[in-house]
């Protein structure tokens, strides 16, 4: 029973923290991201480093790191609302990347997370 309460209290607190850090990040799955990549001329963005993108990529996309995206971003997207689709290894740099890009206007911007799940 002792354990029981703060236990519970983590989870609440976890539970809290999970809703704001992910709030406003609208998550998208292949067919959907294919589907706007074709008919709405979506911008698909690799968020990895050059080496990694060198690796192996996705068909289509263009390489735009996390670190550099607050700078280029504006050059080379320039409809804040056009469709922008973000992907990269593991999920985390992506997400990030959405939160960047919405502070920086765009109005509609996807995580895709995983390169994997192409």
């Amino acid at each position: 029973m002792d354990i029981l309460i703060p236990a519970l209290a983590a989870l609440v607190v976890f539970s809290l923290y999970k809703k704001i850090y992910y709030r406003g990040r609208k998550k998208i799955g292949k067919e959907e991201a294919k589907k706007k990549i074709r008919e709405e001329k979506a911008v698909l963005l690799d968020v990895r480093t050059a080496k990694e993108y060198q690796a192996g990529h996705i068909k289509g996309s263009k390489l735009m790191s996390l670190h550099t995206i607050k700078s280029v971003a504006p050059k080379k997207i320039s409809r804040k609302d056009q469709p922008v689709i973000v992907y990269c290894e593991s999920g985390s740099r992506s997400m990030k990347a959405v939160k960047i890009l919405s502070s920086l206007g765009y109005t509609d911007v996807y995580d895709f997370g995983r390169r994997a799940n192409w």
